[in-house]
């Protein structure tokens, strides 16, 4: 995660994406949520829409709410 967040600061949104996916993988919330918003945006990656809203309802399973209203 902290590579992650490096990464994003700096503008490297492809480097980012991968390490929020390989946490996001092992159930990281926060991780899913980054996934599913880079999509939204379409940073480090095309824009899906689809893609983004299921990593975003994914990372509000738990019931946090700042994840549920983004989902």
């Amino acid at each position: 995660m902290i590579l992650a967040q490096r990464a994003y600061k700096a503008g490297m949104y492809e480097g980012a994406l991968a390490h929020f996916e390989s946490a996001a993988r092992w159930a990281d919330k926060f991780a899913q949520y980054n996934v599913g918003i880079m999509h939204l945006r379409g940073e480090g990656t095309e824009y899906d829409p689809l893609r983004g809203c299921a990593w975003s309802e994914l990372s509000a399973e738990r019931g946090y709410p700042q994840f549920e209203d983004a989902a």
